[in-house]
């Protein structure tokens, strides 16, 4: 094998950190302390709650894809 299984799985992390970013946190910096109506507003095309939760669901994601490939 021409690279080690730390070599791969150190790739894989960075690949994995870099999709993911730091959405969530700058989501929760800017929304994380709105209201239930605040939240419904609109931003972007969508409504800040909708952003906050999807960034909510990547970061699920993310944290799944290292399980699942053994990280």
């Amino acid at each position: 094998m021409e690279f080690t299984k730390e070599e791969i799985k150190e790739y894989i992390t960075d690949a994995l950190r870099m999709r993911t970013g730091d959405n969530l946190e700058r989501c929760i910096m800017s929304f994380g302390h709105l209201s239930g109506i605040e939240l419904e507003e609109e931003y972007g095309g969508t409504t800040k709650g909708k952003m906050l939760a999807g960034y909510e669901r990547e970061r699920r994601l993310y944290k799944a894809a290292r399980i699942w490939v053994g990280l």
